[in-house]
């Protein structure tokens, strides 16, 4: 980060304060988790928020919290509905972390969400930005945070030219976050950087002629606001996979995912390889993408020749006959639960 940049935006931290606090009270959005400023809700919020836009956020939110509305109620939930609550957001393991820090809390805190910044950066799933948020928004104390839209917007006021994916210039961007953060409100401030990055100061084609703090941008000075941020973009690596579907009347096969950190406890249609599953019809193709892969999932059905035996994949001990019933209940893999749905258009096509 330039000294001398940062040094003059610092210069000007009041104005900028004034300035954008004032924008946030008369353009945030009414979106449900600002409603009260209970830490368990904030909390849900904001883990719900990593990796997802707001708009898929605010269903979820709601079904969670009509279900789960206190820490209590998450502690004493089974993994299978907290992940069927999940289903759909991706990144499981945050959905985990929140049953695991729910249970910690009753245990080492009474059933109430600690205070200390210290202690709430010690529960599963919380790091640096999740504490800050918490903390400064639901506690009122006054801690940084720097997320994605906070990272760009602070690269831009300073004209930052440097990757900020980057573990060194991330620590430049906390320190500068701890530099220009208010003496008071500065849950109000985080919450209105976050905002300012969302709506105004985006990733591509940034509003800047309806930013409160243009005057103080040292990219938008420059020209330089399409540049900045750099950033390393990922490569998508492509993958073919296979699920086989093995109908048994009014039931179908599904595995039960036993092992791994992403899917552990989901229920899907068996994926194998495709010379496994022997002679096959192809129903459909369903293409998502999952971390670096862009795969395409192509759902097969066995149909041995005729006059032969039927043959088709041996069930696995992880396999169980399914009443199809019983599939929108089970926590699923979206691309799966596509299928599941197509499979229920097909049943009320033949029903007409």
């Amino acid at each position: 980060m330039k000294k001398k940049i940062a040094s003059a935006v610092l210069d000007n931290k009041g104005r900028i304060q004034r300035d954008l606090l004032d924008w946030f009270r008369l353009n945030k959005r009414d979106l449900p988790w600002r409603k009260g400023r209970n830490p368990y809700r904030v909390w849900v919020s904001e883990i719900m928020l990593q990796q997802t836009t707001v708009t898929t956020v605010i269903d979820y939110y709601r079904r969670w919290l009509a279900a789960l509305p206190t820490i209590l109620s998450l502690a004493n939930c089974p993994e299978s509905k907290v992940l069927k609550l999940w289903e759909g957001l991706g990144y499981y393991s945050r959905a985990r972390n929140l049953l695991k820090a729910a249970g910690q809390i009753v245990s080492n805190h009474g059933g109430r969400f600690p205070e200390p910044f210290e202690d709430v950066l010690a529960l599963p799933g919380i790091g640096r930005y999740t504490a800050g948020a918490i903390c400064s928004i639901a506690l009122g104390q006054r801690v940084p945070l720097v997320d994605g839209n906070v990272a760009r917007v602070f690269a831009r006021w300073t004209a930052l030219e440097e990757d900020i994916k980057k573990p060194a210039t991330l620590k430049h961007l906390w320190e500068f976050a701890q530099d220009i953060l208010p003496r008071a409100n500065c849950g109000d401030w985080n919450e209105a950087l976050m905002e300012l990055g969302a709506l105004v100061c985006t990733p591509t084609l940034p509003k800047c002629g309806i930013c409160p703090v243009r005057a103080n941008c040292a990219a938008f000075a420059r020209k330089l606001t399409v540049t900045i941020p750099l950033t390393t973009k990922t490569v998508l690596v492509k993958r073919e996979e296979f699920a086989v579907v093995i109908r048994c009347g009014n039931k179908v096969y599904l595995e039960k995912i036993d092992t791994g950190t992403k899917f552990k406890g989901f229920w899907r249609f068996p994926v194998m390889d495709k010379d496994q599953i022997g002679p096959a019809k192809q129903i459909t193709q369903i293409p998502y993408t999952f971390t670096k892969y862009k795969i395409n999932l192509t759902f097969l059905e066995p149909t041995p020749p005729k006059d032969e035996t039927p043959r088709q994949p041996l069930p696995r001990s992880n396999w169980h006959l399914t009443p199809t019933r019983k599939l929108p209940h089970l926590p699923m893999p979206i691309a799966h639960r596509k299928f599941v749905g197509l499979m229920e258009k097909q049943t009320e096509t033949l029903k007409r």
